[in-house]
């Protein structure tokens, strides 16, 4: 008799997994024997078409690099030989792209200013609705969301992580801003430098 084996749940994954956003990542094809059977004992193979998984040939390796399509399972009882098959698909979801607005001014005044700054992002497959936005600096929590942030006053390293609402895939983006030498106000009544000398 055929053995019985599950239907396993398509294979999704974000772009990034593999570090590298392409539209390709590699998939972790073991990591499903346990949806297909729980008999640790059936032997389990990966095929790119029906006709391999029918024959048993052409087996995939278990990390296998693709851009999404459907997989072929064959599971093989080793005491009587009987086998079966079924498929899933693997499908990978974008991440966020996006840069940083080349418009914005990345430097800020030297303390002991307080004079704020914005910066901000440049989505470039999503629009602000379809993301959720957070911001550190230096690798902390920022007080910020959204595509820009208005209250930059130090220098530092801002990073947005940017994640999908719906898919839950995100991507990180950052841009160093710099400490200006000094910085004159608009109002030409003093300059600070970052000597703290202030010069009227």
């Amino acid at each position: 008799a055929r053995p019985v084996i599950n239907q396993p749940d398509d294979f999704v994954v974000c772009d990034d997994l593999d570090g590298v956003v392409d539209g390709e990542t590699v998939f972790d094809l073991v990591s499903i024997n346990g949806d297909v059977t729980a008999d640790p004992n059936m032997i389990i193979s990966y095929h790119t078409s029906l006709d391999d998984a029918e024959a048993g040939t052409a087996a995939l390796p278990n990390s296998y690099a693709s851009g999404g399509k459907t997989i072929y399972v064959r599971a093989q009882d080793p005491v009587t030989g009987c086998y079966e098959t079924t498929s899933f698909a693997l499908e990978i979801n974008l991440v966020p792209l996006a840069e940083f607005d080349l418009q914005y001014d990345y430097s800020v005044c030297p303390p002991p200013s307080t004079a704020t700054k914005t910066i901000g992002i440049i989505p470039t497959n999503f629009t602000d609705a379809d993301v959720t936005v957070t911001w550190t600096l230096d690798g902390v929590d920022f007080n910020g969301s959204g595509l820009t942030l208005t209250n930059v006053v130090v220098a530092g390293e801002y990073a947005a992580t940017i994640t999908f609402n719906e898919s839950g895939c995100s991507n990180t983006i950052t841009q160093t801003v710099e400490e200006a030498e000094t910085c004159i106000f608009p109002e030409g009544t003093k300059l600070i430098s970052k000597a703290n000398d202030v010069v009227s």
